[in-house]
């Protein structure tokens, strides 16, 4: 994993691993490239032009494959994601050694093997997901969000190692009402139901795909 301290060597070092990266507003999270991740670059000259005219900007990386799913373990006061993190380590869900980035409100960015699954949220366990057509921010950016302010930073680096199943993480920690699993609820599936309830279980549990491809470069 890059372990540069400049915005650009950062950028530069994803850039190098075939990882899209692109700019993100000083001390903010809001990309500075006009159509956001889809501008994701790994071309070096793209990346200098940016810091050139943006040299304060934070560095982002465009999640799943070929680059890195994400795990985002948020910290609100008193309430954190770190229960849940603890019933995915107890279930196995969660595969150990996984790099590990510490984020300014104090929580966490896993980063496991990208894939091209959906992007997700479970707001009730304060945990947020990131793969296809999605972007992180990674060290050594800096936000300030007024309610607090930091800097992303390395605890445990190296290669990720295994994948992390999103749908098993959302059906351990936020299962259906009758014991379903979300496979029963996608198209084609003979258990599909068409009823309002069932409809309002996949949209709850479920985001709608993004209509992206994993960004390759």
């Amino acid at each position: 994993m890059p372990t540069q301290t400049t915005g650009l060597d950062a950028a530069l070092a994803w850039a190098a691993r075939g990882v899209g990266v692109l700019p993100i507003q000083r001390a903010g999270k809001a990309p500075l490239a006009r159509h956001g991740v889809h501008d994701a670059s790994t071309d070096p000259d793209v990346l200098r032009r940016w810091w050139a005219r943006w040299p304060e900007a934070n560095v982002a990386i465009a999640t799943g494959a070929p680059g890195v799913d994400v795990l985002d373990v948020d910290v609100r006061g008193r309430r954190s994601g770190w229960a849940a993190l603890r019933k995915l380590r107890d279930a196995g869900i969660l595969p150990a050694g996984a790099p590990l980035v510490r984020t300014p409100s104090d929580g966490l960015h896993l980063h496991f093997v990208g894939t091209e699954q959906r992007n997700g949220s479970l707001h009730g366990q304060l945990l947020d997901f990131r793969s296809c057509g999605g972007y992180v921010l990674v060290p050594p950016s800096y936000v300030d969000t007024g309610a607090y302010a930091g800097f992303y930073r390395w605890e445990r680096q190296g290669e990720p190692g295994a994948r992390l199943d999103w749908t098993a993480v959302t059906e351990l920690l936020n299962p259906l009402p009758d014991g379903r699993d979300l496979r029963s609820l996608r198209p084609g599936h003979p258990q599909q139901g068409r009823d309002v309830a069932t409809l309002a279980a996949a949209v709850e549990h479920e985001e709608k795909p993004l209509g992206l491809r994993c960004l390759a470069s």
